[in-house]
């Protein structure tokens, strides 16, 4: 008999359950060999001390007379010698621990299998709301872009709006914009060309109002020095005489203060 064949049977040994020969085989190995011995004397250990850890029972009486009556019981069927005995006591004691043992164990199994439950769920509920997380900022951005095309549409069918075509002054020279206006819808501007911005610096829109200027907005152009803009009207009583564009500290001013980068009048005008 092997080292495994002696691990597997372990429990069985100790509870006293194999046949004569296996027990007498294991019986046999354990004699030579001592670290099947201790794995035998821990798996003993064990079962004492979970059966220690339930309570004994003295069985009822009921069921103490019922558990009397089977050896009688078997004496009277007709071809059967009369050769059992009586269950000790002490043998209903040790099975009720056996049982409790047994029931032990189905619960600490379900507790396992319970605990990866939860941990799996716990896993996918992170999981989903991770994508819960990702679907909301999609449709907050799908939303904005939505409302972005739409104002822009407004702006370009309004029968008011005008456009601007800005030029480069020296700063942007090569640059280029258009400005379209309408004084109920608001304002789309595109530029192309602009150069980068210097640090602590920004780009300032504005439109000049009666020969005064009234900013319209802030904005950053990408890498390629391009912008697309689409932006409220300011509260003006008349349409723009002109458009200009301005470097500004970040965070812009009320007025401009920094050099013109842009600047242009309504086309036709």
């Amino acid at each position: 008999m092997t080292h495994q064949d002696v691990c597997e049977l372990a429990p069985e040994y100790v509870l006293g359950t194999p046949d004569e020969v296996s027990r007498a085989r294991v019986l046999a190995h354990l004699s030579g060999c001592p670290a099947c011995r201790a794995e035998v004397s821990a798996v003993s250990q064990t079962f004492d001390a979970v059966g220690r850890s339930v309570d004994a029972a003295e069985p009822s009486a009921g069921l103490r007379n019922r558990i009397l009556a089977i050896p009688e019981a078997e004496t009277r069927r007709p071809g059967v010698a009369a050769t059992a005995s009586p269950v000790p006591m002490s043998a209903l004691s040790v099975a009720a621990r056996f049982a409790a043992v047994a029931v032990l164990a189905v619960a600490l199994w379900q507790w396992s299998a319970a605990r990866q439950e939860m941990a799996s769920l716990r896993d996918r509920m992170t999981e989903l709301q991770a994508e819960t997380r990702d679907l909301l900022m999609a449709r907050a951005s799908l939303e904005a872009q939505v409302e972005t095309v739409t104002h822009q549409a407004q702006v370009l069918r309004a029968s008011d709006m005008l456009t601007y075509s800005l030029t480069a002054h020296e700063p942007a020279r090569g640059a280029y914009a258009r400005a379209y206006v309408s004084h109920k819808d608001g304002m789309v501007f595109t530029a192309e060309g602009l150069p980068a911005l210097p640090a602590g610096k920004v780009y300032q829109l504005w439109i000049i109002v009666n020969a005064k200027p009234v900013s319209v907005g802030l904005f950053t152009p990408d890498t390629t020095g391009r912008v697309h803009a689409v932006m409220d009207t300011p509260a003006i009583s008349v349409m723009p005489a002109s458009v200009a564009v301005t470097l500004e500290p970040t965070g812009g001013l009320p007025q401009p203060s920094g050099a013109v980068y842009l600047a242009g009048t309504a086309l036709g005008t």
